[in-house]
């Protein structure tokens, strides 16, 4: 069945719609990509240096190798979410001036 012509539904007004992020989607994903890039990289350089038993505490952690490889994978992760944040704020402000 074909769509009514004189019903608003089956008229498109607005246009192709845009693709892409829009403006607010990309400042939005640049601050969660830093803000969980640092998180993750101080959670994982703390759990370096308790693997290395570097802070001298007593725990679980302090002085087992297997921490400190693990803190060092999670710290290079979160060194790796910082850049994108910092390459989609200036992708996005080279798309902007474009504009």
């Amino acid at each position: 069945m074909l769509p009514r012509v004189d019903h608003p539904a089956a008229i498109n007004t607005a246009g192709p719609r845009p693709t892409g992020p829009s403006r607010l989607e990309v400042p939005v994903r640049r601050w969660m990509f830093l803000m969980l890039g640092v998180l993750l990289a101080i959670v994982g350089i703390i759990w370096t240096l308790q693997g290395l038993n570097v802070l001298g505490q007593s725990g679980g952690m302090n002085g087992h190798t297997i921490y400190a490889v693990i803190g060092l994978i999670v710290a290079l992760a979160g060194l790796g979410l910082v850049a994108i944040g910092i390459r989609t704020k200036r992708s996005a402000g080279r798309s902007s001036a474009a504009r």
